[in-house]
């Protein structure tokens, strides 16, 4: 999939976790989950940074929306992760 396909699957993912859990429930919840969204897409270290932090899931929408905004701006919407090229993945702790 494109990085908008995948940034925006993550959006509908996040929506329908904050229409089954809530807001507070589903932000905890989405940040390991939005890791793997953007895994291997342009400057997702700070993206996931940024996810780290974020108070609701109404402020990770809104994240996620303006990050998918800036690959827009940049020609990069239509970009998809090379299988074979090494990514910087999340790592489990413990």
């Amino acid at each position: 999939p494109t990085a908008a396909e995948r940034l925006e699957a993550g959006i509908r993912h996040l929506g329908m976790m904050i229409e089954a859990v809530g807001t507070d429930h589903a932000a905890r919840e989405m940040r390991k989950h939005v890791a793997w969204y953007v895994k291997g897409l342009p400057n997702s270290h700070a993206v996931r940074e940024q996810v780290n932090h974020t108070r609701g899931a109404h402020e990770m929408t809104d994240l996620l929306q303006r990050y998918l905004g800036e690959l827009a701006e940049r020609g990069w919407s239509g970009y998809t992760v090379d299988p074979s090229l090494p990514v910087d993945t999340p790592r489990a702790s413990g």
